[in-house]
């Protein structure tokens, strides 16, 4: 049988110790439900479309930690609203591509399928762990996206993988050194390699995201 309680009786602390003691789990149920519904609600409220996903593999994550790249201008160049879009840039994965640990082989292949499913729009990497990726599948050919004259203008520094399927070499990068966009953010202290995900779904602004990194926006 319940127990009843008078609480005309009770002292504030015995009530609240009651109430705890014998409806807490309805308490803790109840906060959960809350917290929950209030956490979807932010989630409508704040969400917005994402515009492109930048993924910057191996990368210095401390100018991340203090302060996200500013996409104002790039909004504005190309017309999109950043009061409902947004860019998005993931520094959080690390490829060692002398990886034999279970749970780096398992980030990998987890990044190697958010790419496939169109996770990754344009991507970033020391060359070495880039062509590791781009032989993995994860890396478009640029000659499927970029605009006519940018290969011959940028063909001493175009990097090459090979294609696992044909066994032939494909254009899988451009190799830049001391880019503009990459030294103001830190992300990479020496060379890296820029490409497209391979399975990009926003072609259109991967491309005018390419060539916002490369200082190539006027120019194509």
């Amino acid at each position: 049988m319940e127990k009843k309680a008078d609480f005309k009786t009770m002292k504030k602390s015995e009530i609240a110790g009651f109430v705890w003691d014998y409806y807490k789990w309805f308490i803790i149920v109840g906060i959960i439900i809350i917290a929950a519904v209030v956490g979807i609600v932010r989630h409508f409220l704040s969400y917005k479309d994402s515009v492109v996903q930048i993924a910057l593999l191996n990368c210095n994550k401390t100018q991340m930690e203090k302060e996200e790249p500013d996409f104002t201008d790039f909004m504005e160049m190309y017309g999109y609203d950043s009061r409902k879009e947004e860019i998005k840039v993931n520094t959080g994965y690390d490829v060692d591509i002398n990886a034999t640990s279970s749970a780096e082989i398992y980030s990998f292949q987890s990044f190697v399928a958010l790419t496939a499913a169109g996770g990754v729009d344009v991507m970033a990497a020391d060359e070495e762990t880039y062509e590791f990726v781009a032989e993995c599948r994860a890396i478009a050919s640029l000659e499927e996206y970029l605009p006519g004259g940018f290969m011959e203008k940028y063909n001493e520094d175009i990097v090459y993988a090979k294609n696992m399927d044909t066994g032939e070499d494909f254009p899988a990068g451009i190799r830049i050194e001391n880019n503009p966009w990459m030294v103001e953010h830190g992300f990479y202290g020496e060379d890296c390699v820029i490409g497209f995900g391979n399975g990009t779904k926003k072609e259109e602004a991967a491309v005018q995201m390419f060539l916002y990194i490369l200082g190539e926006s006027d120019n194509f």
